[in-house]
């Protein structure tokens, strides 16, 4: 079911409000939980059995693990220091294996699922070197709605158990609603167990402000959408379908349309998401912060795609520099190389996990590793020449706080993300060094071919778009300025803020990219 739909936002989002508001405060985690449990059978049937053993393993998983944190607190006051010391080890090597076993089945799950496919189109294309005519049949496997986040979601939860962060639930339908809350199923954001389960589980009385900054949240979302990204893909997915066929100017438009077509489904997604569940008191986790005026790479992923990279930083990043073995590697590194790359050089080896597995989660495809591969590089070329970037920005008096400094350095970023998109989006590898070499040939400031039938977007097309990605951009930078516009237009008087919501309303109804001669866009993320 699309969140664009008129059967979710007119049919199931509004009878869930409905159905929330008139059902007792203590019981209205119920009504999510039913409704979860619809939305989920709708979009993928039959497949709600794997995030139902994927809630139960953690749920007891986690019961189990709290049950030897309590153990080791009763009686460490019992125990000298040498004999807590030991105690505590055969507690934490109980929790492990816990813990990986419980992880073991959830990744494997999820390999098996998700990625089975590709391995095999690995063996065959290395095996058929050396036995001409070999050839394995990949097995027909259907991903489940949402497995990617709710597995991440499910091993945050039982890490954090583990860890001490908090006590395990006991309350089964607490830890499924966590998981299986419809607004954050299909495409995240990936929240922790602390910031929304309680949220999920506490009945909310209607509160008109919430609610109508959800609507207001889920009309900028659609708006994005339908007149931005959907409008945008009609061009977008006609050069990098045929990407030998274009030059110059047009690989350039379409390489930084795709950015902002991504951009505005992605974040208009999870404006729809975060709207959805704001009408019901329930608050989600940020996704997106005005990322496009980064001025580094860097500080651009600290901005997109928020929650993975969170998720990535306290279960991933922070897991392999709090171990053993690489704390050993730290302590030589210190050793062998001067402060700077002391420090550096270890973060950039805990760093390779981090975006090896941000680019396998995004698909079972050779292109999503690389993708992931691609920013690491460009992230630890940014460490390893910082010394030597330091010396040139003082040799030539170079202020690093000013404006044209600043301007650069967020071209310059684009730059880099629009090569790293590109990648994203293209169907093979191949296809990115063909619109990379053909950027340079023909080129010319502007080009009419732009404009012509093949290219799917006319005059007026092209003017309801660009006014569109100047509406976006306007609200970013008003919200980078620091403005909390929802804040302020709530403010204003009833009059003019209905005024607002019809206009938008009949804007969307009247220039979104929807109907005759469009193609229905699934939300891209709604795939992973």
């Amino acid at each position: 079911m699309s969140y664009l739909s008129i059967s979710y936002l007119f049919i199931f989002l509004l009878g869930t409000f409905i159905a929330y508001n008139l059902t007792p405060l203590k019981k209205r985690w119920i009504v999510l939980m039913c409704a979860s449990i619809l939305f989920y059978l709708i979009s993928s049937r039959q497949y709600i059995v794997y995030i139902l053993l994927s809630a139960l393993t953690v749920y007891f998983g986690a019961i189990k693990i709290d049950k030897y944190n309590d153990e080791y607190k009763a009686r460490k006051k019992q125990l000298d220091r040498k004999e807590r010391k030991a105690f505590k080890e055969v507690i934490d090597k109980k929790k492990k294996h816990i813990q990986a076993l419980v992880v073991v089945f959830n990744v494997g799950v999820l390999a098996f699922l998700k990625y089975s496919n590709m391995f095999v189109r690995i063996i065959n294309r290395v095996v058929t070197l050396m036995v001409p005519g070999f050839h394995l049949t990949g097995l027909k496997l259907v991903t489940p709605l949402g497995i990617s986040f709710y597995t991440l979601q499910a091993i945050g939860y039982l890490i954090d158990v583990t860890r001490g962060k908090y006590k395990a639930d006991h309350h089964f339908g607490r830890v499924f609603n966590f998981l299986i809350f419809f607004p954050t199923i299909t495409e995240g954001p990936i929240a922790t167990y602390d910031q929304v389960a309680n949220q999920i589980h506490e009945g909310h009385p209607f509160n008109y402000q919430n609610f109508a900054c959800g609507i207001q949240l889920m009309m900028w979302g659609i708006f994005k959408k339908l007149i931005v990204a959907d409008r945008a893909y009609l061009f977008v997915h006609q050069v990098f379908r045929t990407a030998t066929h274009y030059k110059g100017i047009v690989n350039l438009i379409a390489m930084a349309l795709y950015v902002i077509e991504l951009y505005c489904d992605f974040s208009g997604g999870m404006d729809i998401v975060v709207g959805s569940a704001e009408t019901m008191g329930i608050f989600l986790p940020k996704n997106f912060d005005t990322p496009f005026f980064s001025r580094s790479v860097n500080e651009f992923w600290r901005k997109w795609h928020i929650t993975l990279g969170a998720w990535l930083r306290e279960y991933v990043f922070f897991s392999v520099t709090l171990s053993k073995p690489f704390k050993n590697i730290q302590q030589w590194f210190k050793k062998h190389f001067n402060a700077y790359f002391g420090r550096t050089i270890p973060v950039i080896l805990a760093l390779f996990c981090v975006w090896f597995l941000m680019g396998v989660w995004h698909g079972a495809r050779i292109k999503y590793i690389v993708y992931g591969m691609y920013y690491y590089l460009i992230m630890v070329a940014g460490m390893l020449l910082k010394p030597v970037l330091d010396v040139i920005m003082d040799k030539f008096h170079i202020d690093a706080e000013s404006k044209a400094w600043h301007a650069f350095q967020t071209v310059r970023t684009w730059f880099i993300v629009m090569i790293g998109m590109t990648i994203f989006n293209a169907g093979e590898l191949y296809k990115v060094k063909e619109i990379l070499v053909n950027l340079t040939k023909n080129f010319k400031i502007f080009d009419p071919f732009i404009l012509s039938s093949k290219m799917k977007l006319n005059g007026y097309e092209w003017i309801v778009l660009l006014i569109g990605i100047a509406v976006v951009i306007i609200v970013d930078i008003l919200h980078y300025k620091g403005w909390h516009l929802r804040e302020e237009f709530n403010k204003r008087p009833i009059a003019l803020r209905y005024a607002v919501y019809f206009v938008g309303f009949f804007t969307i109804f009247i220039f979104g990219a929807y109907g005759t001669g469009y193609n229905i866009v699934a939300f891209l993320y709604g795939a992973f």
